[in-house]
């Protein structure tokens, strides 16, 4: 039997908001900086085949004034024994000097280790390797503040050697002194044997030299297409490849290792950022056809081309971190604007959209790239970098495929422009235009050609107007034509000069002496003509070789125009002689 005591009501969800707050709570801890309480850094294991970051936690002093130096050694590892260990993240100045303490073990039996710097802009690097069980300590130095073939390693970025004793702790202390941004990420410090140090550098080098090979080629390339049309969007893309060429070559300082060595190319570096997005903002408006899709948004393009601009004057004379980021928001402006500009060229039915789209992202792969490897750990930083020039490289070629095809739509506007301009509209021969042309280049010809000029005149054309109307005269122009082009050769140049005229050039016809082939071969013409429906068609024509006027075609023209005057009188003359004598 059940029970009559009433069931106590279960509460209405009253614990969820104590649940979320715990929840929130508690996501909180997990992704609030991963700095611990004061404790030693554990030992970093670098083996054979793996790169190891020091985003895997070392103790870092903050050293604004660059007070301490490597003969405060002892000190500073007395300060790290009190601050909690530094995991992943950058480093707290963006200016600045930085000291890193941490120690390090080498499992791998070859005792060569490289400590890699692939962010190549830092000003100076020092490093003291300490062995703790007694020996030497190594004291290595690099940076942009030395000579590009005094470094240990003349390599992309800033790279130290060293050898460790397999299994044996070390004590490292690393003075980092940057001068100039961005920040500096843990994760761009790497420790890795030689050999994987080696195969990340090669492919890096290997691969930024490709990227910029393709730049080059592409500028030259796109200046050359300019040099021949001279329209400005070949220019403007000429410009922005080789900016972004300089921007990589004086970034990861190839100019010093291979051309200048002496010079510090941070403004060089500047001035190329700078320039890139300038032409890149250029570029996109011409090539988006913003000004006739968007004359609105066109200004905006123009208004930030010109702050841009402006920027470049700031340069000498403002300090680089202000530069910088000054230039880092008008790239972000600059690629909002490209957004946008694809956006509303799509929605208009703009084709270049579509290509301009895939480059754009295959451009935005790098940046994406970049923000993953700021908040990611131990994301593995040559492998980012790699992707990140291919994606730039595929990007750039993306683009030029894009520029190539506007090139060829052009060149096919072109091409039926000058057809329409050589072509006669009713009988689809070639007109006057295109016989003066043709002319023209047998005169400046150095060798006089083997050609006959035969001249035509369809006789009867206008009392045919006159009396059945013009279309049926247009009929008749329209199967005489057709006819000529049936009757003769296909080397044979057939051409409409005027109303009832035409012309034909004929080469290797033969001796100037052989003119019964031609006047057969007009006779069959006009019988098939007739049988169409035109039996009172009739032509006169006259024909002269190139010979017989010393090679002039001009001359040749003329007599053979004379000659069908001539033809045309005389067979006038003989109709009136049989009129008269019906009579």
């Amino acid at each position: 039997m059940a029970s009559s005591t009433p069931t106590p009501a279960r509460p209405r969800l009253a614990g969820l908001p104590l649940m979320a707050l715990a929840m929130f709570a508690f996501l909180a801890l997990m992704v609030a900086p991963r700095q611990t309480d004061a404790q030693p850094a554990p030992s970093i294991r670098v083996s054979a085949n793996s790169n190891v970051s020091l985003a895997r936690g070392v103790k870092v002093i903050a050293d604004a004034d660059a007070h301490y130096t490597p003969a405060d050694l002892p000190e500073l590892r007395r300060i790290a024994g009190d601050l909690p260990l530094h995991t992943g993240g950058t480093l707290p100045f963006e200016v600045g000097r930085h000291v890193l303490l941490f120690d390090v073990i080498n499992t791998a039996p070859d005792p060569n280790v490289v400590l890699s710097f692939l962010l190549p802009t830092v000003q100076e690097v020092e490093l003291i390797a300490t062995p703790k069980l007694g020996g030497l300590p190594q004291h290595l130095r690099t940076g942009r503040t030395l000579h590009a073939l005094d470094r240990p390693l003349p390599v992309v970025g800033h790279s130290l050697p060293l050898s460790l004793r397999p299994d044996e702790p070390y004590e490292i202390a690393l003075f980092i002194t940057a001068r100039v941004p961005p920040h500096i990420h843990l994760g761009e410090i790497e420790l890795q044997s030689r050999r994987t140090f080696n195969q990340h550098s090669l492919r890096l080098q290997i691969t930024l030299l490709l990227s910029l090979g393709i730049l080059l080629a592409l500028t030259v390339h796109s200046l050359s297409i300019w040099a021949r049309v001279r329209e400005q969007v070949y220019l403007y893309f000429a410009c922005y490849t080789f900016a972004s060429a300089m921007l990589w070559l004086t970034h990861y300082e190839l100019l010093r290792i291979f051309v200048m060595p002496d010079t510090d190319t941070s403004l060089l570096n500047l001035t190329a950022n700078n320039a890139m997005v300038l032409f890149v903002l250029l570029f996109s408006r011409e090539f988006l056809s913003l000004r006739l899709v968007s004359p609105r948004l066109a200004r905006v393009f123009d208004a930030a081309t010109l702050a841009v601009t402006l920027l470049l004057g700031v340069i000498p004379i403002a300090s680089y971190t202000l530069v910088y980021h000054l230039q880092a928001g008008a790239a972000a402006l600059a690629l909002s604007l490209m957004a946008l500009g694809v956006w509303r060229s799509w929605r208009a039915g703009v084709s270049a959209a579509r290509i301009f789209l895939l480059a754009f992202s295959l451009l935005f792969i790098g940046a994406s790239l970049t923000i993953a490897d700021a908040i990611i750990l131990d994301l593995p930083t040559a492998t980012v970098r790699l992707a990140t020039l291919a994606s730039t490289a595929l990007g750039m070629l993306a683009m030029a495929y894009s520029v190539a095809e506007r090139m060829q739509q052009l060149q096919g506007r072109v091409s039926t422009a000058e057809n329409v301009a050589r072509t006669d509209s009713l009988t689809r021969l070639r007109n006057r235009s295109a016989f003066e042309e043709d002319i023209a280049a047998m005169l400046d010809a150095e060798q006089n050609p083997d050609v006959m000029v035969v001249f035509c005149d369809l006789d009867g054309l206008k009392s045919i107007n006159d009396e059945r109307g013009h279309k049926h005269g247009d009929e008749l122009l329209f199967a005489f034509a057709d006819e000529l082009q049936q009757g003769f050769r296909d080397v044979d140049q057939i051409y409409r000069i005027g109303g009832d005229e035409f012309v034909l050039l004929l080469p290797n016809p033969g001796a100037p002496g052989e003119r019964d082939w031609l006047e057969n071969r007009v006779e069959h013409i006009l019988e098939r003509l007739r049988r169409r429906g035109f039996a009172r068609a009739d032509v006169s024509i006259g024909a002269a070789h190139l010979d017989e006027v010393e090679g002039d075609p001009m001359g040749a023209l003329a007599l053979a125009d004379s000659r069908m005057y001539h033809a045309k009188n005389a067979k006038k003359s003989a109709a009136k002689d049989r009129a008269r004598s019906l009579a």
